[in-house]
Parts: structure tokens; sequence; C-alpha cells
């Protein structure tokens, strides 16, 4: 060997006069704490990396359905339209009533006075 170079410790526990050595041992007690952190910090990131690499690689990977919009309201009725959002504000400020069921009823059914039974059965504020 070259001089100044230490001669390397034996990977036996019992050549290193461990206490509680026995023969054929290996493993320290400081190199097992340490794999066992490295263990819990391959989990971890795992448990991060894994969900993430999926969300990235998945929309590249996987055909998604087309987007389909549908038209919800009173299209091209624009005094009901605007009704409905009124007794709908309403109702999830003050809650809902049988005056305001029986007006989103006759809405829904498409009754010529449902405009003006939802802007009645809303509290004015």
């Amino acid at each position: 060997m070259a001089d100044g170079r230490k001669e390397p410790k034996s990977k036996y526990t019992l050549d290193r006069g461990l206490p509680g050595a026995f023969e054929g041992e290996t493993v320290t007690r400081r190199r097992f704490m340490t794999m066992t952190v490295h263990g819990a910090g391959a989990v971890a990131v795992s448990a991060f990396a894994l969900p993430a690499l999926g969300f990235a690689a998945g929309s590249a990977l996987f055909d998604r359905p087309p987007v389909e919009w549908e038209a919800i309201g009173a299209e091209g009725d624009r005094e009901r339209a605007e009704a409905i959002w009124a007794a709908g504000a309403a109702a999830v400020g003050h809650g809902s009533g049988p005056e305001l069921e029986a007006a989103k009823a006759a809405a829904r059914a498409g009754a010529a006075g449902a405009a003006r039974a939802l802007r009645a059965a809303a509290p004015a504020r």
C-alpha cells in the first residue's frame, strides 16, 4: 500500500470490536438507521413524484373526450334570464320558500308570467 494511506476498516462488526456484535454481522446501528431514513425519504419522494408524473404525462399520453358546452337558462329571453338570476341569488342568500319553488316550476315549464313570478318570489334587497 502507498505511504500515508490507512488500512480500510473491516465491514464486519465483530472485527471492529463493536459491543453486541456477532460473527458475520455487517450492519451497525448507525448504518441501519441511515438505511431506514433513506428508505423513508424514498417513500416520501415517491408519494409526491409519482402522482405528479402521472398528472403531467397523463394528458400527453391519453386522449380526452372533446368538451361539449350546453346552453342552460333562458337563452334569448333577457327578462326571464335576469329574473332567474335574481331568484337564484335570493335563494342562496335567504333560502328557498314555497312561492319561489312554484315560480321556478313555472319558469321550467315556460309559463308566460314566470319572470314576474320569480321576481315577486325573490325578496328585494
